[in-house]
């Protein structure tokens, strides 16, 4: 628990109630990938399924300049699915800002209005991976906050359809070469992979580890 985080949400969920509200007004259809999917699935068929539903090109993500941008084309896909994305990190002011360790990603998985928040206070390279975990979440029709920690099944399931999404296995298997490599040569080489597909170096290192 912590005393700002759950202001935020209550905050969150007001915006929620608001955007519902306003578009039951107008005969919405139920956006039914919200709950259809369990953590029975295998992460990569998951992962499938959004990369789809979003049509999403890992090419053009990758192709992008900077991060920035790149995330910028991913958050353009998900709100084009009927998902409102926000880059929220504190209450209004930087001295209520919310560090990751505390908050890190939001959903709300709503089949009318659902929403999806991303700390701005994390690294802009991170951004498009909480992104996609968070979208993960909706598709399990699972409510809930993401942090750092990864102790919980669906946190470890949804960072696996995210890594899945942003770098195939194939792709990860370019790194093998430097396991047991010396840390700093371990770290140039993980920094160069990361920088050349617009994704952070933790989660280069995380999906390696989890591989």
């Amino acid at each position: 628990y912590n005393p700002l985080l759950d202001a935020l949400i209550r905050d969150l969920r007001g915006r929620q109630a608001i955007v519902r509200a306003v578009a039951e007004e107008n005969d919405p259809q139920l956006l039914n990938f919200v709950g259809s999917a369990s953590m029975s699935d295998l992460p990569g068929n998951l992962a499938n399924r959004i990369t789809e539903r979003l049509q999403f090109s890992l090419d053009e993500f990758r192709n992008q300049p900077t991060q920035e941008l790149a995330f910028g084309y991913l958050r353009r896909k998900i709100e084009d699915a009927g998902i409102y994305v926000l880059l929220i990190g504190n209450l209004g002011s930087h001295h209520t800002n919310l560090p990751v360790e505390v908050f890190r990603g939001f959903a709300i998985a709503d089949p009318i209005a659902p929403f999806i928040v991303i700390n701005d206070q994390d690294a802009r390279a991170a951004w498009a991976f909480t992104a996609l975990h968070e979208v993960a979440h909706l598709w399990l029709g699972a409510t809930g906050v993401s942090g750092e920690s990864v102790e919980l099944q669906i946190e470890r399931y949804c960072n696996d359809v995210a890594g899945d999404i942003l770098l195939p296995a194939a792709d990860i298997l370019m790194l093998r070469q430097h396991l047991g490599a010396p840390l700093a040569g371990a770290i140039a080489a993980i920094t160069a992979f990361a920088n050349a597909r617009n994704i952070s170096r933790p989660m280069a290192a995380y999906k390696l580890l989890r591989l």
